[in-house]
Protein backbone atom coordinates (compact mmCIF):
# COMPACT_ATOMS: atom_id res chain seq x y z
CA UNK A 1 0.00 0.00 0.00
CA UNK A 2 1.44 3.46 -0.89
CA UNK A 3 2.10 5.89 1.96
CA UNK A 4 -1.00 7.53 3.37
CA UNK A 5 -1.75 11.06 2.28
CA UNK A 6 -1.33 12.48 5.78
CA UNK A 7 2.39 11.73 5.59
CA UNK A 8 2.67 13.56 2.25
CA UNK A 9 0.47 16.61 2.88
CA UNK A 10 2.04 19.99 3.48
CA UNK A 11 1.43 20.77 7.14
CA UNK A 12 -0.37 23.73 8.69
CA UNK A 13 -3.20 24.76 6.37
CA UNK A 14 -6.37 22.82 7.13
CA UNK A 15 -7.96 21.75 3.88
CA UNK A 16 -11.50 22.48 4.99
CA UNK A 17 -10.67 26.11 5.77
CA UNK A 18 -8.84 26.46 2.46
CA UNK A 19 -11.53 24.90 0.27
CA UNK A 20 -14.79 25.79 2.06
CA UNK A 21 -15.27 29.28 0.54
CA UNK A 22 -14.77 27.98 -3.04
CA UNK A 23 -17.03 25.01 -2.34
CA UNK A 24 -19.74 27.26 -0.91
CA UNK A 25 -19.63 29.39 -4.09
CA UNK A 26 -19.82 26.31 -6.31
CA UNK A 27 -22.75 24.89 -4.30
CA UNK A 28 -24.58 28.22 -4.35
CA UNK A 29 -24.12 28.80 -8.09
CA UNK A 30 -24.69 25.18 -9.16
CA UNK A 31 -27.39 24.52 -6.58
CA UNK A 32 -25.94 21.04 -6.11
CA UNK A 33 -23.72 19.22 -3.60
CA UNK A 34 -19.96 19.78 -3.83
CA UNK A 35 -17.43 17.33 -2.37
CA UNK A 36 -13.73 17.65 -1.52
CA UNK A 37 -12.15 14.24 -1.99
CA UNK A 38 -8.51 13.64 -0.95
CA UNK A 39 -6.42 10.62 -1.85
CA UNK A 40 -5.40 8.26 0.93
CA UNK A 41 -3.52 5.32 -0.60
CA UNK A 42 -5.87 3.42 -2.89
CA UNK A 43 -8.90 5.42 -1.76
CA UNK A 44 -10.24 8.93 -1.65
CA UNK A 45 -11.80 10.36 1.49
CA UNK A 46 -14.50 13.00 1.65
CA UNK A 47 -12.90 15.77 3.71
CA UNK A 48 -15.67 18.33 3.23
CA UNK A 49 -19.12 18.65 1.65
CA UNK A 50 -21.26 21.69 0.81
CA UNK A 51 -24.94 21.22 -0.02
CA UNK A 52 -26.55 23.41 -2.67
CA UNK A 53 -30.02 24.88 -2.65
CA UNK A 54 -31.93 22.56 -5.00
CA UNK A 55 -34.95 20.77 -3.53
CA UNK A 56 -33.44 17.32 -4.11
CA UNK A 57 -30.17 16.95 -2.18
CA UNK A 58 -27.56 14.51 -3.48
CA UNK A 59 -25.79 13.17 -0.38
CA UNK A 60 -24.10 10.06 -1.76
CA UNK A 61 -20.93 10.50 0.33
CA UNK A 62 -20.57 11.52 3.98
CA UNK A 63 -17.68 13.51 5.42
CA UNK A 64 -14.99 11.04 6.50
CA UNK A 65 -16.26 8.32 4.18
CA UNK A 66 -13.72 6.60 1.94
CA UNK A 67 -14.24 5.15 -1.51
CA UNK A 68 -11.91 3.09 -3.68
CA UNK A 69 -10.28 5.13 -6.46
CA UNK A 70 -12.44 5.01 -9.58
CA UNK A 71 -15.73 4.13 -7.88
CA UNK A 72 -17.12 7.66 -7.48
CA UNK A 73 -16.77 10.95 -9.34
CA UNK A 74 -13.96 12.39 -7.19
CA UNK A 75 -12.08 9.10 -7.27
CA UNK A 76 -12.44 8.90 -11.04
CA UNK A 77 -11.07 12.46 -11.34
CA UNK A 78 -8.00 11.51 -9.28
CA UNK A 79 -7.31 8.55 -11.61
CA UNK A 80 -6.20 11.04 -14.27
CA UNK A 81 -3.31 12.14 -12.05
CA UNK A 82 -1.95 8.62 -11.55
CA UNK A 83 0.31 6.87 -14.08
CA UNK A 84 -0.82 3.64 -15.69
CA UNK A 85 1.73 1.43 -13.91
CA UNK A 86 0.53 2.61 -10.49
CA UNK A 87 -3.10 2.21 -11.59
CA UNK A 88 -2.37 -1.39 -12.57
CA UNK A 89 -0.89 -2.05 -9.14
CA UNK A 90 -3.89 -0.41 -7.44
CA UNK A 91 -6.25 -2.60 -9.47
CA UNK A 92 -4.26 -5.74 -8.57
CA UNK A 93 -4.37 -4.93 -4.83
CA UNK A 94 -8.13 -4.30 -4.99
CA UNK A 95 -9.13 -6.75 -7.72
CA UNK A 96 -12.05 -8.27 -5.80
CA UNK A 97 -13.70 -4.93 -4.99
CA UNK A 98 -13.16 -3.62 -8.51
CA UNK A 99 -14.70 -6.79 -9.94
CA UNK A 100 -17.73 -6.32 -7.65
CA UNK A 101 -18.14 -2.87 -9.28
CA UNK A 102 -17.68 -4.32 -12.77
CA UNK A 103 -14.35 -2.52 -13.23
CA UNK A 104 -11.70 -4.50 -15.10
CA UNK A 105 -8.07 -3.37 -15.18
CA UNK A 106 -8.64 -2.20 -18.76
CA UNK A 107 -11.72 -0.20 -17.76
CA UNK A 108 -9.83 1.49 -14.89
CA UNK A 109 -7.07 2.51 -17.32
CA UNK A 110 -9.66 3.71 -19.86
CA UNK A 111 -11.36 5.85 -17.22
CA UNK A 112 -8.00 7.44 -16.33
CA UNK A 113 -7.25 8.07 -20.01
CA UNK A 114 -10.67 9.70 -20.54
CA UNK A 115 -10.05 12.02 -17.58
CA UNK A 116 -6.64 12.99 -18.96
CA UNK A 117 -8.16 13.77 -22.37
CA UNK A 118 -11.16 15.75 -21.04
CA UNK A 119 -9.40 17.28 -18.03
CA UNK A 120 -12.29 16.18 -15.82
CA UNK A 121 -14.40 13.20 -14.84
CA UNK A 122 -18.03 12.85 -15.84
CA UNK A 123 -20.00 10.01 -14.25
CA UNK A 124 -23.54 8.71 -14.40
CA UNK A 125 -25.20 6.30 -11.96
CA UNK A 126 -22.01 5.55 -9.96
CA UNK A 127 -23.84 4.83 -6.70
CA UNK A 128 -27.43 5.82 -7.31
CA UNK A 129 -29.52 5.64 -10.49
CA UNK A 130 -30.37 9.10 -11.77
CA UNK A 131 -27.33 10.76 -10.17
CA UNK A 132 -24.56 12.28 -12.28
CA UNK A 133 -21.32 13.97 -11.35
CA UNK A 134 -18.47 16.12 -12.57
CA UNK A 135 -15.06 16.03 -10.89
CA UNK A 136 -11.73 17.74 -11.40
CA UNK A 137 -8.47 16.50 -9.93
CA UNK A 138 -5.55 18.56 -8.70
CA UNK A 139 -2.24 18.12 -6.90
CA UNK A 140 -1.60 19.41 -3.40
CA UNK A 141 2.15 19.83 -3.13
CA UNK A 142 4.51 17.36 -4.76
CA UNK A 143 2.73 14.11 -3.92
CA UNK A 144 -0.77 14.62 -2.52
CA UNK A 145 -3.82 14.50 -4.79
CA UNK A 146 -7.44 15.51 -4.47
CA UNK A 147 -10.53 16.43 -6.41
CA UNK A 148 -13.57 18.64 -6.22
CA UNK A 149 -16.75 17.05 -7.49
CA UNK A 150 -20.35 18.10 -7.96
CA UNK A 151 -23.25 15.65 -7.71
CA UNK A 152 -26.51 16.43 -9.47
CA UNK A 153 -29.58 14.79 -10.93
CA UNK A 154 -29.02 13.30 -14.39
CA UNK A 155 -31.82 15.35 -16.04
CA UNK A 156 -30.01 18.54 -14.90
CA UNK A 157 -26.69 17.43 -16.42
CA UNK A 158 -26.69 17.96 -20.18
CA UNK A 159 -23.56 18.83 -22.20
CA UNK A 160 -24.02 22.61 -21.83
CA UNK A 161 -24.26 22.36 -18.04
CA UNK A 162 -21.29 19.98 -17.93
CA UNK A 163 -19.20 22.58 -19.76
CA UNK A 164 -20.47 25.42 -17.55
CA UNK A 165 -19.75 23.54 -14.30
CA UNK A 166 -16.33 22.42 -15.56
CA UNK A 167 -15.33 26.01 -16.32
CA UNK A 168 -16.66 27.21 -12.96
CA UNK A 169 -14.84 24.46 -11.07
CA UNK A 170 -11.56 25.09 -12.91
CA UNK A 171 -11.78 28.80 -12.07
CA UNK A 172 -12.33 28.05 -8.37
CA UNK A 173 -9.43 25.58 -8.25
CA UNK A 174 -7.13 28.09 -9.97
CA UNK A 175 -8.26 30.80 -7.52
CA UNK A 176 -7.00 28.50 -4.75
CA UNK A 177 -3.55 28.63 -6.34
CA UNK A 178 -3.80 25.08 -7.69
CA UNK A 179 -3.62 23.78 -11.23
CA UNK A 180 -6.69 21.74 -12.16
CA UNK A 181 -6.25 18.59 -14.24
CA UNK A 182 -5.82 19.44 -17.92
CA UNK A 183 -5.41 23.19 -17.38
CA UNK A 184 -2.27 25.32 -17.90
Amino acid sequence: QPPLLGSLMPAALPLQARFAPAMKRLARIAGDTVFLMVRHGDEVQCDHREVGGTLVKILTTDIGQRRLLGTGTGGVAVLGLIDDAELGAIWARNRTVYQEHGITRERLLAMAHAVRVRGLAITFDSFEPGVAGLGMGFRLGAHAMGALSIATLTPRFGPERQHELGELMAAEIMALGLRPMGRG
